[in-house]
């Protein structure tokens, strides 16, 4: 079965049964646990980006309105896609939602 390129280091999905026993699970616990602090980790860098001077003010506007626009139900679309991997799943969410 061929796959996309998933990401820089990754080349294929996980196992089945690895998805199904461990990720899956550690990805919803995750979304019901930690996903506001990963959220607010995402936004203070973002913030931070603009202050150091590596996003203008209108790139830290987009990003943050893509960043608040995401919730746990947005999340749990792009488990499948995104490995069952919370960064994974957050970074593409925000990407779905930039111009």
């Amino acid at each position: 079965m061929d796959q996309p390129l998933l990401s820089g280091r990754i080349k294929e999905l996980p196992d089945q049964a690895i998805g199904d026993l461990i990720l899956r699970p550690q990805f919803e616990y995750e979304i019901d646990h930690l996903f506001p602090f990963y959220l607010a980790l995402e936004i203070v860098s973002v913030e931070e980006a603009q202050e150091l001077g590596l996003l203008s003010p209108a790139q830290t506007s987009m990003l943050l309105t893509a960043l608040r626009a995401i919730n746990a139900e947005v999340l749990r679309s792009h488990m499948e896609s995104s490995m069952m991997a919370l960064s994974f799943a957050l970074e593409q969410a925000v990407t779905a939602r930039l111009p």
